[in-house]
């Protein structure tokens, strides 16, 4: 693989994947963040206002209860925080090491033919390092997941 398709196929390309996946995962994060806190809101005011009816507020309640927890399991499965910010860190490292390398900058002052070896040395330790934190996470998850089954 020459130095381009290094850069377009390697670089950029995991870049766009890291960069995508960081957005879709904010994106989760954030909806399941705004769905708990509307319906943990709205219990109290349900409460409040249904308080002479306790059979008619029993239902609503109940139900924004089961939506909080599946929006938290969600949350703790799917560790969309977490993966927003490893991928977003990812994409901002890849992209910083490649504006450096294409402007001869930092470790890159010795012309992009010379420094080519040192430029995929420290690419592929960026996806190295981001795959092992992947598996690290995953890790924990199936750890968490095994200590909650433990205590069932």
């Amino acid at each position: 693989m020459n130095r381009q398709e290094y850069i377009d196929k390697r670089v950029t390309g995991q870049q766009k994947w890291y960069s995508s996946n960081a957005r879709k995962n904010k994106q989760y994060h954030m909806r399941l963040r705004v769905l708990v806190i509307v319906c943990a809101a709205i219990i109290p005011l349900l409460t409040g206002l249904l308080a002479d009816k306790p059979g008619v507020v029993a239902l609503p309640i109940g139900m924004l209860s089961v939506i909080i927890v599946i929006a938290e399991g969600l949350q703790s499965l799917f560790k969309y925080q977490e993966k927003w910010i490893e991928y977003r860190d990812t994409s901002e490292l890849l992209k910083k090491e490649l504006l450096y390398y294409q402007n001869q900058i930092g470790a890159y002052t010795k012309g992009e033919e010379a420094c080519f070896p040192l430029f995929v040395t420290n690419i592929e330790s960026i996806l190295s390092t981001e795959r092992a934190q992947w598996r690290e996470l995953i890790r924990q998850t199936q750890q968490t997941e095994g200590d909650k089954q433990a205590v069932a």
